[in-house]
C-alpha cells in the first residue's frame, strides 16, 4: 500500500513538473516572438530615415535587444528551460555584433568554456559582451588599423569570469571610471554591481576588462 502511494506521488510530482517546463517553454517562446516584432519595426525604422547617425544608434538598440532573444531562443529548443550554453551564447553574440560592423581589419577571437548558464545570469553576461565589443568596435580602431578583439569566458574557483580586450588606442588618459560619459561603460560598470561582480579596467595599452561574478550568488 505504502509503495503503490509513494509510486503515485512521484507521478503526480513529475507531472507537475513537466508542467512547469512546458509552461516555461512557452514564455520563452512569447517572449522570443515579442523581441522579433520589436526587432522588426528598428528595422523599418531604419530604412525611413537616411541618417547614418541615427541608424547606428538603432543598431545598437538591435544589438542590445538580439542579447536577449538569443537567451529566449536557445531555452525554448532546449529540454531544460533554465540554463544556456555558454559558448554558443556568447559566440552568436560577437558574430553579430561583427556582421553590423563589417570591418574585415578586426579580428575576432573567442575562447569560452562550454558552461551550462542560468538564464537570469545569461542576460547580463551578453549585455556586456556586447557592449564591450561595440565600444571597440566603434572606438578602438579609428584609422581602420588591423586589431584584434579577444573573449574569454570561464569558471574559476566559484567565479565565473569574463575577459574582454582590444589591441586598440586604449583610454584617454584622463578617463575617470567614476564618472562616466560612455552609455556602454555606464552599463558595464551598472550590471557589474547589480549582480555583485568585481570589475578591472586597464586601457593603457589597448582596453582590457576582467569581470569576475560570484557562481553561487548570482
Amino acid at each position: 500500500m505504502a509503495y503503490r502511494k509513494n509510486q503515485k506521488q512521484k507521478r503526480e510530482i513529475e507531472k507537475q513538473k513537466n508542467l512547469v517546463e512546458e509552461l516555461q517553454r512557452e514564455l520563452h517562446h512569447r517572449l522570443k516572438n515579442n523581441l522579433s516584432f520589436i526587432d522588426f519595426f528598428i528595422t523599418l525604422a531604419k530604412e525611413k530615415f537616411p541618417d547614418e547617425a541615427y541608424k547606428e544608434k538603432l543598431n545598437e538598440l538591435q544589438n542590445r535587444i538580439n542579447s536577449m532573444f538569443e537567451v529566449h531562443k536557445q531555452l525554448f529548443k532546449k529540454e531544460d528551460v533554465t540554463s544556456v550554453n555558454a559558448k554558443k551564447y556568447i559566440s552568436v553574440l560577437a558574430e553579430n555584433v561583427k556582421k553590423v560592423y563589417d570591418q574585415p581589419n578586426i579580428t575576432l577571437k573567442k575562447n569560452v568554456e562550454a558552461l551550462q548558464l542560468r538564464a537570469d545570469i545569461s542576460f547580463p553576461i551578453g549585455l556586456i559582451v556586447n557592449e564591450f565589443i561595440t565600444n571597440s568596435y566603434k572606438y578602438a580602431f579609428p584609422n581602420g588599423e588591423n586589431g584584434i578583439i579577444s573573449i574569454s569566458f570561464y569558471e574559476k574557483a566559484g567565479q565565473y569570469c569574463l575577459q574582454l580586450s582590444d589591441t586598440g588606442i586604449g583610454l584617454p588618459i584622463d578617463f575617470d571610471i567614476d564618472n562616466l560619459n560612455s552609455f556602454g561603460m555606464e552599463t558595464i560598470k551598472l550590471l557589474t554591481q547589480e549582480y555583485k561582480g568585481t570589475f578591472k579596467l586597464d586601457g593603457s595599452n589597448g582596453m582590457k576588462m576582467e569581470i569576475s561574478f560570484p557562481k553561487n550568488t548570482v
